[in-house]
C-alpha cells in the first residue's frame, strides 16, 4: 500500500495507491477549467458528428 501525499495551492491530497491490484483511491482537485474545456469539446465532437450524418443522409 503506497500513501502519498501531495500539496496542491496550499491544501495537502491524500491517496492511497494498492501495489497489488494498482487500485487508487482518495481526492483530487478538479480544475473548473479543464472541466469547461472538455465539455466544450464533446459537445462540439458530438455535433460535428451529427451534422457529417445529416450532411451525408441528403
Amino acid at each position: 500500500m503506497w500513501i502519498p501525499t501531495c500539496v496542491y495551492q496550499g491544501k495537502p491530497w491524500q491517496i492511497l495507491i494498492n501495489g497489488e491490484t494498482g487500485e487508487v483511491q482518495g481526492d483530487r482537485p478538479f480544475s473548473a477549467w479543464e472541466i469547461a474545456l472538455a465539455t466544450t469539446g464533446a459537445v462540439a465532437l458530438i455535433g460535428a458528428i451529427a451534422t457529417l450524418i445529416v450532411l451525408n443522409q441528403q
